[in-house]
């Protein structure tokens, strides 16, 4: 099976009344270290201090840390389940997760979670079938390329 992951894109938020330090901690449940993410601030629409974390990651260590992380292990089977739903024609799986949720350990699927990650997968050729394959396949722990 030919395609790879080309990389991984992660984004939350920290309001004005949340912890940065706890938000990092329920991050580590996705295997991304704290120094991988960027910090930017904003301003919420009550004028409320918000800071954006976001992360992009590319290296195959990187990616695999994430593919085997506990939140993706835990929810390997009900990804594969609702791919269809979360893949779209250019190669995104898109992926969303609850801060409070991962801060306590617990591994859910939430569509307007606050946590956003988005994979983007390339095959060859760039259909989005065989990137629903493809995602199956590595999901199930198969190696790119394989």
């Amino acid at each position: 099976m030919k395609g790879v992951v080309d990389h991984i894109s992660l984004e939350t938020s920290v309001h004005a009344t949340e912890s940065k330090e706890k938000v990092y901690a329920a991050l580590g449940h996705l295997g991304i270290p704290p120094e991988r993410w960027s910090e930017q601030r904003a301003m919420g629409h009550h004028g409320n201090a918000i800071v954006i974390l976001s992360a992009r990651v590319e290296s195959t260590e990187e990616i695999r840390s994430f593919l085997g992380s506990p939140f993706i292990l835990s929810l390997s089977d009900v990804i594969i389940d609702t791919l269809p739903e979360r893949v779209d024609d250019k190669g995104h799986v898109y992926i969303r997760a609850d801060k409070q949720d991962l801060f306590q350990g617990i591994y859910s699927l939430q569509d307007r979670g606050d946590v956003r990650v988005v994979l983007k997968i390339i095959s060859y050729p760039q259909k989005r079938e065989k990137v629903i394959r493809y995602a199956t396949h590595i999901l199930r722990g198969g190696h790119e390329g394989d």
